[in-house]
């Protein structure tokens, strides 16, 4: 177990799936040293080290409507529809929730949140214990293009790290794990354009003071595709063992219908139990 790493796609709210499937690990006590998400999948990793069951569909329900976490208000304010920010302090207070503190502070679990940083257009890593404030952190990871201005830490800026780290098994492998486990928001005939939508919207947004950012918006889709055919061969290879939507998810990144959230969080689960057994024999082999 000490070399098998969790990586957790991103989405938006399509980690609702997500959400189903790693409840149902942490429900059956499947806890490894090791945790990496990119984007949305980063906030589930703050539940995952914490051993908080049920919080992050929770979260997802409960202020996909509220103003505060997801608006236009929020953009002209503070330059993302989304505060990421404000979620997770909501996570803290609310006693149904019962985050725990103590075990997200343990050090037991490595967890890592991806983002990709301006300047350079590469992707950057935060880790918890090691930068100066992981919720920074998954803000940065979380910052979609269009919706968000790039995030600053300190005295550089970050976009979603979705745009070049969209599954981020090798930096897993990179830090030591020698097989992973995927929980994937994309069924297995997946593929994004690779065909830059919006390019006059992001060039107006990017292109000028992040040029690198900006490449890395209109690379979206060809960086998405190769790390897709990568997690295939890594399946094949034995080193991955990958839990993905049987058919594809329809709902958009910023979806608020509660009901097709909740259904969604139903499929995660289904997914999590029908392979639950598999992943127990993946992780002790």
């Amino acid at each position: 177990m000490k070399k098998v790493g969790l990586v957790l796609q991103g989405g938006g709210t399509r980690i609702a799936f997500s959400t189903g499937v790693v409840d149902v690990m942490m429900e059956n006590n499947i806890f490894l040293p090791y945790v990496i998400g990119t984007s949305g999948g980063s906030m589930i990793a703050i539940n995952y080290v914490s051993r908080n069951p049920g919080s992050s569909i929770k979260l997802i329900t409960g202020y996909i409507k509220d103003k505060n976490f997801l608006s236009i208000s929020n953009f002209r304010k503070r330059g993302s529809m989304f505060n990421f920010e404000y979620l997770m302090n909501e996570e803290k207070r609310r006693e149904d929730i019962k985050f725990n503190q103590d075990e997200f502070d343990s050090g037991r679990t490595r967890m890592l949140a991806v983002a990709t940083e301006c300047s350079e257009g590469k992707a950057a890593y935060f880790e918890l214990g090691k930068c100066k404030d992981i919720i920074q952190g998954v803000t940065a990871s979380s910052s979609l293009p269009l919706v968000s201005k790039p995030y600053k830490i300190d005295k550089k800026e970050y976009l979603d790290g979705g745009l070049t780290d969209p599954i981020p098994f090798k930096k897993a492998f990179l830090d030591g794990n020698e097989k992973v486990i995927i929980i994937a928001t994309r069924d297995y005939n997946f593929r994004k354009s690779e065909k830059p939508k919006h390019r006059g919207f992001l060039h107006m947004m990017y292109g000028v003071h992040y040029p690198e950012a900006y490449l890395a918006c209109l690379n979206d889709g060809i960086v998405y595709n190769r790390a897709a055919e990568d997690v295939i061969k890594l399946e094949k290879e034995g080193k991955a063992f990958v839990v993905r939507p049987e058919d594809p998810i329809t709902i958009s990144h910023t979806e608020k219908d509660v009901d097709k959230i909740n259904s969604l969080y139903k499929r995660g689960r289904e997914a999590g139990k029908k392979y639950l057994k598999q992943i127990q024999e993946f992780i002790n082999e």
